[in-house]
């Protein structure tokens, strides 16, 4: 049997949702596994969460992010296949059951599969495959994950509700990039599938997603701007290394840029702090040449307008924007 090592990175998340997740895991029928818990900093104690379950293998270390967490659990890790599972959220019934009962079979290199988002309801995220089948195509995991396309794969970007062979990521030497905190998942995944020559869409549901508005993903960062930055230019360093042309990179920038309009600027007070990264993003050689690229011809009216601005270099225009069309809620994804 395959034995699948489950890693969960832990920053001070709920207690109660830790000891959901950890459940979710033990009550699995398939028992072909391990649990490494890296406890990423938290100030909360978890011991008295960590002592009702056997055999977990913990870390605690000072706070690198995510990315560095989930790394020591991959190079700690002797199973056959890798699993990420975030603390604030949990595996259905029968997760392993469905992996184990194909890669035991198959040993494919990555497995992808579904999962349901649970708010104050629960609810399947869409996927257009009514089958499970292998992935042929790559361009369209590379068109899903650089413009989050739902109409292919409800979470095709995330690293949870997928298996990746230990022995496939050994191999090619794949880790998370610890220069990010955010949008780390995206690199992983991208390269992941560039190099991966069997990848199976499982169309099970594997996986619960709890929308947590106190999270990173759902609550206000500070510093959303530099590690947007930052993630724009370290994906542009892994497409040149790679060689990679990819037609939508010039969209994913717009699409990051958005992000900061519509969850970061408008929270921003101190005006002074506002023009300089907003004038630090227009000026920036990098995104103006990929923003001059974009057919706007699929853009919706507001984000043609701020694409506009944008190549114009208007800051006094792109703060009434902000003011107009972010703050109201106007600026989609």
């Amino acid at each position: 049997m395959s034995k699948i090592s489950i890693i969960i990175p832990v920053y001070n998340v709920k207690k109660e949702y830790l000891n959901k997740c950890l459940e979710s895991v033990f009550n699995q029928k398939y028992k072909c596994f391990e649990v490494i818990v890296v406890d990423d900093g938290s100030t909360i104690d978890y011991n008295d969460i960590l002592k009702k379950f056997n055999c977990i293998r913990y870390y605690k270390i000072d706070n690198h992010g995510v990315s560095y967490a989930r790394n020591i659990g991959i190079k700690s890790s002797i199973g056959d296949y890798v699993m990420f599972l975030d603390a604030d959220d949990y595996l259905s019934l029968n997760a392993l059951s469905y992996f184990a009962d194909r890669i035991n079979k198959f040993h494919d290199q990555i497995v992808l599969s579904r999962n349901y988002n649970v708010d104050n309801e629960i609810k399947i995220n869409k996927c257009n495959f009514k089958n499970s089948k292998y992935i042929n195509l790559k361009e369209d995991l590379y068109r899903a994950i650089l413009l989050s396309d739902d109409n292919l794969f409800s979470c095709v970007d995330t690293a949870w509700a997928k298996l990746y062979s230990k022995e496939f990521l050994d191999k090619n030497n794949i880790l998370f990039n610890e220069k990010l905190r955010f949008f780390e998942d995206i690199l992983f995944n991208y390269e992941c599938y560039l190099k991966a020559n069997s990848i199976y869409y499982l169309n099970k549901i594997t996986y619960v997603y709890r929308i947590n508005n106190l999270s990173v993903c759902h609550s206000f960062q500070d510093n959303l701007y530099s590690v947007s930055m930052k993630y724009i230019y370290e994906l542009n360093n892994f497409f040149k290394n790679n060689n990679i042309q990819d037609e939508n990179f010039s969209i994913n920038i717009f699409r990051t840029i958005v992000r900061l309009f519509r969850k970061y600027f408008i929270y921003i007070n101190n005006t002074s702090r506002l023009e300089n990264e907003i004038k630090l993003i227009v000026n920036d050689k990098l995104i103006q040449k990929e923003l001059n690229v974009i057919d706007m011809e699929y853009l919706d009216l507001h984000k043609k307008k701020l694409l506009n601005l944008l190549k114009q270099k208007d800051i006094i225009q792109l703060k009434i924007f902000i003011n107009d069309v972010c703050k109201n809620g106007l600026l989609k994804r």
